[in-house]
């Protein structure tokens, strides 16, 4: 299946890598959106450069504002800067540099096909996915979550169980 050939190493025999699925034909990206978390660096940084270099539209969060604001100089109005903050001010920070500020992670899947949570444990993967302000509960039906946290496998199992239930 489709899924089983790209969560491979990314080889076939021969050393020829597995064409990526945009290249391939199997799925039209363009115009999609995805929100990324931790998106100023990292993992974060990377994901969101390589989506907006497939065609996508990404909202991107993270704890430097000039970093998220370099990625939108770069890619213009694919990028939009987003933040959820228990903080006030940081919020407000962020909307004087106009940035678009969302009250919850819930806001922010509300807006996208694919949420792409990097959190560091399974209890930040459950808050910003399940909690009372969670994304899942407002995103559209077949859209992706992409979580990656150190968690135990169970831990990864029993998430998949939940968010099939959401459809």
């Amino acid at each position: 299946t489709v899924g089983r050939t790209f969560a491979r190493a990314g080889k076939r025999a021969g050393g020829n890598r597995v064409p990526s699925a945009k290249r391939s034909g199997l799925f039209d990206l363009t115009g999609r959106v995805a929100c990324v978390t931790g998106a100023s660096s990292g993992f974060g940084r990377a994901i969101a450069r390589k989506l907006l270099g497939d065609g996508w539209r990404v909202t991107v969060t993270g704890r430097r504002r000039d970093r998220l604001e370099a990625l939108q100089h770069e890619f213009g109005d694919a990028v939009s800067i987003a933040c959820f903050d228990v903080r006030d001010a940081a919020v407000l920070e962020l909307e004087e540099a106009g940035g678009h500020a969302a009250s919850s992670p819930a806001a922010l899947g509300q807006k996208a096909d694919v949420v792409i949570v990097l959190v560091a444990t399974a209890d930040q993967v459950r808050t910003v996915l399940f909690g009372e302000a969670g994304a899942v509960g407002a995103m559209h039906q077949g859209s992706v979550v992409v979580a990656s946290a150190t968690v135990p496998a169970s831990f990864a199992v029993e998430t998949a169980f939940h968010l099939s239930e959401h459809g």
